[in-house]
């Protein structure tokens, strides 16, 4: 069974933030296998004839070894509301292929469509994505967030956004918007009013 999950987008057969994915692959091999050999994705993935075209998903299973690749087109989620939710035990440092925890606090959504998961007082990130908080050319993404996201690190590296703290309480004085990131969502792809996110 695998251990670890690693889920990549893919456009007309590319992936453009690979070196991210290939970095957080190996740091996690590293660091919960004891495994030194650095892996490539793109000489481990090959993208299947019916899907280089238009935006695809890619599931990587592993652990010491690749365990499965799948493809499957990328239909986008629908999130116009959220609930925050409070969990100051849950840890994510790793992308684990069990989601039991954060499927638990999804199911505590209510009436919304996902919810923010804060731990220890502050802000970290959705059950599926990073976050981006916005307020004119101010963007800010949690630093506690649960996992080291390949978007987020991304944007970090090119002075997008910037980290920083976010509780609870600041989301509606201090931002306007927030943006849910992932390997196959970039900032614009899905945001939500601060006036659409419950339970402050």
């Amino acid at each position: 069974m695998s251990l670890l999950i690693e889920t990549l987008g893919f456009q007309d057969g590319h992936c453009e933030l690979m070196s991210y994915h290939n970095e957080r692959v190996n740091r996690s091999r590293r660091a919960l296998l004891s495994m030194s050999d650095n892996w490539r994705l793109e000489d481990r993935i090959q993208v299947p004839d019916e899907f280089m075209r238009g935006k695809v998903r890619c599931r990587v299973l592993y652990g010491e070894q690749l365990d499965r690749v799948e493809f499957s087109a990328y239909i986008p989620r629908r999130i116009e509301s959220i609930l925050i939710v409070r969990d100051d035990s849950i840890d994510y440092n790793y992308k684990y292929a069990d989601r039991r925890r954060l499927q638990q606090l999804h199911e505590l959504r209510g009436n919304c469509d996902d919810v923010l998961i804060a731990r220890h007082g502050v802000l970290t990130d959705s059950t599926f994505s990073n976050l981006m908080f916005e307020r004119g050319d101010r963007r800010i993404t949690p630093e506690n967030s649960l996992l080291a996201g390949v978007r987020r690190a991304a944007l970090l590296d090119r002075g997008y956004v910037r980290m920083d703290t976010v509780r609870p309480e600041q989301v509606h004085f201090d931002f306007d918007r927030v943006h849910l990131i992932n390997a196959l969502l970039a900032p614009g792809d899905c945001v939500v009013s601060v006036e659409r996110i419950y339970g402050v």
